[in-house]
């Protein structure tokens, strides 16, 4: 019968040593499933670690599942957040995953968890949470306002002027505000004169829609 060399101990032979014999040599197996018979933690069937070598003499190295693999997400949108719900076990990041699961849309780049992006549309996935903390929060929430400082009229506070707005919704907003006269003559009445009236009034933008995210 021919036997094969197991120089490692691990119960594996090599088919590239082998020997005849009317019994069974020390050293040597009955079988060839060694890929590497200096080192006994490699062999057929052996666990595969994420270490550059194939361990399990399957003709592969460091496949999905290999001992000391990290679970990475899916970058449907590549934006740098990943889908929880769609993920992949491997030993390093896949082309299109990665470590990060926090996406609450992955089909919309710019909508991912801390987005600056102020959206007054409806993102890839229908709703207008472009941050993913869970709520649609609307750019102005107030209503706008004007008020004189002594000989200046400034805006006291940016917002709408009437019923604010829901998201993707249309209103108009007091950006500025801007001093008025008005010049009355009195003619013969009260004695005659003009009176000066001077208004700090708002200057809507127009039509507008609120923005969310």
């Amino acid at each position: 019968s021919t036997y094969y060399r197991d120089a490692d101990g691990d119960g594996r032979g090599t088919s590239s040593v082998t020997t005849s014999s009317c019994s069974l040599p020390s050293g040597y197996v009955t079988n060839t499933d060694d890929c590497d018979d200096g080192r006994s933690d490699i062999y057929l069937g052996a666990t595969e670690t994420c270490d550059g070598v194939d361990n399990d003499c399957d003709g592969s190295t460091d496949e999905a599942g290999s001992a000391g693999s990290t679970v990475f997400y899916a970058d449907a949108d590549g934006d740098g957040y990943g889908d929880a719900a769609t993920s992949a076990s491997a030993c390093s990041a896949p082309s299109g995953y990665v470590s990060d699961d926090t996406d609450c849309c992955d089909i919309d780049g710019g909508a991912y968890p801390g987005s600056p992006l102020w959206g007054t549309g409806l993102n890839a996935c229908g709703d207008f949470d472009y941050d993913c903390d869970g709520t649609e929060t609307k750019q102005y929430t107030d209503t706008g306002s004007c008020s004189p400082y002594g000989e200046e009229c400034d805006v006291v506070s940016v917002g709408w002027s009437g019923l604010i707005p829901e998201c993707g919704d249309s209103g108009d907003l007091i950006e500025y505000c801007e001093a008025e006269i008005e010049y009355i003559d009195l003619g013969g009445e009260f004695g005659g004169g003009v009176i000066i009236l001077e208004f700090c009034v708002p200057e809507v933008s127009g039509a507008m829609s609120q923005a969310c995210r």
